[in-house]
C-alpha cells in the first residue's frame, strides 16, 4: 500500500463566491465551468488526461476513449450500462491507474465505453464521468456482481473515492465542492473540488452542522423548508421513511444543472416575479431578463441558504417566429418542474443541483462504521444589496452580447403548433419522463409528480451535461435543453 499523502489546502478564485488573489494551488484537483451548466475536473487514468464531469449524484467512473491508447491494469469481459436521464454508454469493465490530483488510486474500476447513445462523447471537451456517490448504485459493482460474487465484486469495482480513501486510511473521508460561477459570456470559472480536507477560506465548515444523509444510495438530506419571499412553500408530506413531518429530502447533486423541484414549488417561485409568463406548451416560465424580484432560500439544520438573483434564471437566444422575426433573447427558470414516475423513482423528494449549490461551500463526508455520511454546508452568497448589485452589473454585461430581448408575454402562447413534448428532454428528466403538462401553474397538475425520486436499483442516472437553446416553431417557443447525461 503506498504512503498516505498529505492532506493539502488551497485558496480559490471565482466570480460570484469569496475571492482569492492568485492562482489555484497546483496540488488541488479543482473543478471549473464555462456555462454554468457543467462542472469538470481533470484526471489521469492510466497515463490518458481526461475531462470529466464531477457529479455527486452517481458512483462510476465512466470514461469514453475513442480510440486513445491507455495503460490498463487488466480488461475483463464483463459488459456494464449505465443508463443516463438522457441516453447511455455501454462497454466492459476494465481497470487503470487514477490520478486525482496528487492521490493516485490503483488499479481502479471504469465503464471502458465503447457504445453511447446521446452522449455527446468528444463535445465541449468531455470524456466522460466521475461519480463521488455511494457504491450502492454502482453499475459496475452490480455487473461484478454477477460474474463473480458480492465480496470479489466490492473489492474490485470499488467506486472512486471509496476506493481511494480504502487504499489511504489515514487520508479523512471527506471531499468538499464550490461550484464557481461563470460570467454568462464563457468566461471560465474556477472553483475547489478537495479530498481529504478543508479550503483555508472556509475553516468554519468544520462547525457547520451535520446533515446526516438519509439515503445509502445519494447524497440526500432532510430540508427544513423552501422560503419565498421570506415564507415557507407547503411541501407535501415527504416519501422518504424517517423524514419529520413538515420537511422534505433533497439531494445536492451537482450533475444535475437545473434543480428539479416539484412544478408547485416552481411555479410559487416564478409566478410571484412580476411580469413572468407561464408557456403552457413547453412548461417554462418566460421571466423578464433584469428582473430579480424573488427572494428564495432553503433552510438546512436551522440555517438559511440564500440563491443568489443570477441563478434564477437563464438567458438563451435564438430565432423568433412571430411578428417581426429575427433573434431574440428571452430567461427562463431554471429551478424546473420534477418529472420522473413517482412509481419508479423513489428515496427523496427533490433535486438541488448547480442552480442551488453555486451559493454553498459543502463538505461531503463518508462517516464511517459508527458515523453515518453525512454534508455540512456554510454559505457563498453576499448579502441582499450586494447580490443585487451583482446582479445587475452581470445581466446587463450579459444582455449587451446577446440579441435584444422581448416582453415575456410575447414570447408565450403566440398559437400554432408546439412539438415541446417530443422535445428532446429538460434537464433531470428521462426519455420517457419529459415534462409534458400543459395543465399551467397549478397545484392540481402536480400531485403525480411532486415527490418524484430516483431509485439506485435501476442504476438511473442523473448529471448535468446540458446546453440551452430555444427556437420558436409556427409561432409558438420551444424550448429545447439538449441534454447530454444525467446522473442521479
Amino acid at each position: 500500500m503506498p504512503p498516505a499523502i498529505p492532506r493539502k489546502l488551497l485558496s480559490v478564485r471565482g466570480a460570484g463566491v469569496r475571492f482569492v488573489n492568485g492562482p489555484l494551488s497546483p496540488d488541488s484537483v479543482g473543478v471549473s465551468t464555462t456555462d454554468n451548466t457543467k462542472y469538470a475536473t481533470d484526471v489521469t487514468l492510466g497515463g490518458l488526461n481526461l475531462t470529466l464531469i464531477l457529479d455527486t449524484g452517481s458512483s462510476d467512473l465512466v470514461v469514453v476513449r475513442q480510440g486513445r491508447n491507455i495503460n490498463l491494469v487488466n480488461t475483463s469481459n464483463v459488459p456494464v450500462n449505465e443508463t443516463f436521464g438522457i441516453g447511455s454508454a455501454a462497454g466492459n469493465v476494465a481497470f487503470a491507474d487514477l490520478q486525482i490530483g496528487d492521490f493516485t488510486v490503483h488499479s481502479q474500476a471504469f465503464v471502458d465505453a465503447t457504445q453511447t447513445i446521446d452522449f455527446n462523447e468528444g463535445q465541449d471537451g468531455f470524456d466522460g464521468i466521475i461519480g463521488v456517490s455511494f457504491n450502492a448504485p454502482s453499475a459496475v459493482i452490480e455487473a461484478l456482481s454477477k460474474e463473480f460474487d458480492a465480496d470479489a465484486a466490492a473489492q474490485l469495482g470499488n467506486t472512486p473515492l471509496p476506493a481511494l480513501f480504502t487504499q489511504q486510511p489515514d487520508l479523512p473521508d471527506s471531499f468538499d465542492v464550490l461550484l464557481g460561477r461563470a460570467d454568462e459570456l464563457g468566461d471560465a470559472a474556477p472553483g475547489t473540488f478537495l479530498i481529504g480536507g478543508h479550503d483555508d477560506n472556509f475553516r468554519d465548515i468544520a462547525g457547520a452542522t451535520e446533515l446526516v444523509s438519509v439515503s445509502t444510495d445519494h447524497w440526500s438530506v432532510v430540508m427544513d423548508a423552501m422560503n419565498i419571499n421570506g415564507k415557507p412553500f407547503p411541501f407535501n408530506a415527504s416519501r422518504v421513511q424517517g423524514v419529520p413531518a413538515g420537511k422534505v429530502a433533497a439531494v445536492l447533486d451537482t450533475g444535475f444543472s437545473f434543480p428539479p423541484i416539484p412544478p408547485a414549488a416552481v411555479d410559487a417561485i416564478y409566478s410571484s416575479i412580476e411580469g413572468a409568463v407561464f408557456d403552457e406548451t413547453t412548461t417554462f416560465w418566460i421571466v423578464p431578463c433584469n428582473s430579480s424580484g424573488v427572494s428564495l432560500s432553503f433552510v438546512f439544520g436551522d440555517q438559511e441558504f440564500f440563491v443568489h438573483p443570477l441563478d434564477l434564471t437563464l438567458p438563451v437566444a435564438g430565432p423568433f417566429n412571430g411578428p417581426g422575426g429575427g433573434n431574440v433573447t428571452i430567461c427562463i427558470n431554471t429551478f424546473q418542474y420534477l418529472t420522473l414516475d413517482p412509481a419508479e423513482f423513489v428515496g427523496f423528494d427533490l433535486i438541488l443541483g448547480d442552480a442551488f449549490l453555486r451559493n454553498v461551500y459543502a463538505s461531503f463526508n463518508y462517516g464511517d462504521q459508527n458515523t453515518p455520511p453525512f454534508v455540512q454546508m456554510v454559505t457563498t452568497t453576499p448579502d441582499a444589496d450586494t447580490a443585487q448589485q451583482e446582479f445587475q452589473q452581470q445581466r446587463a454585461k450579459t444582455l449587451a452580447g446577446l440579441p435584444p430581448t422581448i416582453d415575456p408575454a410575447a414570447a408565450a402562447n403566440q398559437g400554432g403548433q408546439s412539438p415541446a413534448a417530443g422535445a428532446p428532454g429538460v434537464p433531470g428528466s428521462s426519455a420517457s419522463a419529459r415534462a409534458t403538462s400543459s395543465a399551467g401553474p397549478s397545484s392540481s397538475a402536480t400531485q403525480t409528480v411532486q415527490n418524484a425520486q430516483p431509485t439506485a436499483s435501476n442504476n438511473k442516472n442523473g448529471a448535468g451535461r446540458a446546453r440551452a437553446l430555444w427556437t420558436g416553431v409556427y409561432g409558438a417557443y420551444v424550448l429545447y435543453l439538449v441534454s447530454g447525461v444525467f446522473l442521479l
